[in-house]
This record gives C-alpha cells, sequence and structure tokens, in this order.
C-alpha cells in the first residue's frame, strides 16, 4: 500500500490521496482493473478505446473526491455514542458550553464517485467507484452547545484509504499522521443524532 504525501493543509478527500507534486502513478492500478475500465469505457462508443487512459481515469477520480474533510468529520462526530448525554437539556442546559475530549477512536465513511465518459463533447456514460476512508483518530476536542457540535480542535489522524471498479482493487493509500492546523467551525453547528440506546 503506498504512502502518498498530503497537502499541508487537507480540505478534501481528494487533498488526503494525492500527491500535489506528482502525477498520477499509473504502475499501481492492477491490470486487471485496467482491462475493465477500458472494455466498459469502450463499450460507450466508437474510438473509446483508443484513448482510454488511466492516468485520465486517475485525475478525473481525483476531482470527484474533492469530498470536504470537516463533512466527513462531523458526519460521524454527531452519530458519536460518547456524545448522547449532551442531548439531555437537564443534564447539560441549552445555555451551557462544553469541551469534550475525544481519545483514540476510528471513523469509516463510503463514497460512489462518480466520473463521466464523454465522446466529442457529450457525456455517453459514466463509471462508479466504491470508496473507502478509514481515520484512525490518536486526539481531538468538540466544543458542544445545545445538543450541537460548534467546534473541533486538536485533531490527528492516520489512515487508510481504499478505491474499487466493480469488486476489484483500483488504489489504496497509507495517510501518514496528520495534525489539523487551528480549529474546524461549524457555524450553524451540527446536530447530535440520537441513537436508539439509553445513556446513564
Amino acid at each position: 500500500m503506498v504512502e502518498t504525501p498530503v497537502a499541508s493543509t487537507p480540505r478534501t478527500l481528494a487533498d488526503l490521496v494525492t500527491d500535489p507534486h506528482q502525477e498520477p502513478d499509473t504502475a499501481e492500478v492492477p491490470e486487471e482493473t485496467r482491462e475493465a475500465l477500458r472494455d466498459d469505457i469502450a463499450a460507450f462508443g466508437a474510438g473509446l478505446a483508443q484513448v482510454f487512459s488511466t492516468a485520465g481515469v486517475l485525475l478525473a477520480l481525483n476531482k470527484a473526491l474533492e469530498v470536504p474533510l470537516a463533512d466527513i468529520l462531523k458526519s460521524a462526530w454527531s452519530s458519536s455514542l460518547s456524545l448522547q448525554a449532551y442531548l439531555d437539556p437537564e443534564k447539560h442546559p441549552p445555555e451551557e458550553s462544553s469541551w469534550v475530549s475525544f481519545g483514540k477512536h476510528k471513523l469509516s465513511s463510503t463514497h460512489q464517485p462518480k466520473i463521466e465518459v464523454l465522446l466529442n463533447g457529450k457525456r455517453v456514460g459514466t463509471v462508479s467507484f466504491d470508496v473507502t476512508l478509514t481515520l484512525h483518530i490518536t486526539s481531538t476536542k468538540l466544543l458542544v452547545r445545545d445538543g450541537r457540535i460548534w467546534e473541533a480542535t486538536g485533531t490527528e489522524f492516520r489512515g487508510e484509504f481504499k478505491a474499487a471498479y466493480k469488486g476489484l482493487p483500483f488504489i489504496k493509500r497509507n495517510i501518514g499522521k496528520i495534525k489539523l492546523p487551528g480549529k474546524l467551525t461549524f457555524s450553524s453547528g451540527v446536530r447530535i443524532t440520537k441513537l436508539p440506546v439509553a445513556i446513564d
């Protein structure tokens, strides 16, 4: 699995898995997967097989992965069991602000990015990928008030990224240790999801 240098301040999923200073490494894509992609894209129109490029697919996938990292993190945190108590207004009144420290925890998210296949400037089809992102977070602090998350700070993590095409491995990445600078601010707050579990 490749460990890729990332942007100094990653803002999107693409930033986590792409080296901004290098061209896509097509050698890491298994031949079986390349052939499957080539055959499927060629079926969309005459001549597409001749212009098929694994590098082009990698670049298009990277663009499709421009999902804000903050959205991935807040979606996972909002459903955390550790925050359920902060939904109880008797224990935590709406005006109370609490900094909640998280130790080591794992976040996983799945995505199905699609890339368009163009012929003479017109879309003739799409191909989709199955993406899994796993982040091993070593520390973070969340500001919670009125059943919502308002800020996150001190967030550090490592991770893994996998992309597959029709069940075939496409690319894998190890994400080295990253510490997000400053803080993430959620202007409208992120509502904590009530889970079907009682918390004492």
